[in-house]
């Protein structure tokens, strides 16, 4: 349905030495979006196994860049999990909606309704979330501040 380059190429600052990321989603199994219709009744019965992602990273591309090679990591979820994951408001996942047109490496009619309205995914959640990534994880990160009569 949707997938996208990510990372330092969607940013405009790939070189040969990082590797490609993309992330995505997929329709799965209509078993695995409805299980009534293969009988199981979600609560009473085992769940069986269903597909929500398919995640591999450093799979070798021996072809791409002349015969340079490179490496490719994927990230692909299913359609559930990725509007799940939007709704929680994960800065990846949103991210992924907001790449340039020319990364979008493949769309479909419903990838587009989903990039289209991917401003509907915005809430003061997803606001404090992107601030909290930008904020410096330990304290030798974060620099004091400087009385202003220091700093003139």
């Amino acid at each position: 349905m949707y997938e996208t380059l990510m990372g330092s190429t969607a940013y405009g600052v790939f070189t040969d030495d990082y590797g490609r990321v993309i992330f995505g989603f997929c329709v799965p199994p209509k078993e695995d979006v409805f299980p009534h219709l293969s009988g199981e009744i979600p609560g009473f019965d085992n769940p069986r196994e269903r597909f929500e992602q398919f995640q591999e990273a450093h799979i070798d591309d021996p072809s791409a860049n002349n015969g340079d090679g490179c490496e490719w990591d994927f990230a692909i979820y299913s359609v559930v999990k990725y509007i799940s994951l939007c709704l929680e408001c994960n800065p990846n996942i949103i991210d992924s909606l907001f790449t340039p047109q020319d990364c979008v490496l493949h769309i479909t009619k419903v990838g587009s309704m989903v990039r289209e309205r991917r401003r509907l995914f915005f809430t003061k959640a997803a606001g404090l979330g992107l601030r909290v990534m930008r904020t410096p994880r330990c304290a030798k990160c974060v620099q004091k501040e400087r009385p202003v009569s220091e700093r003139f």
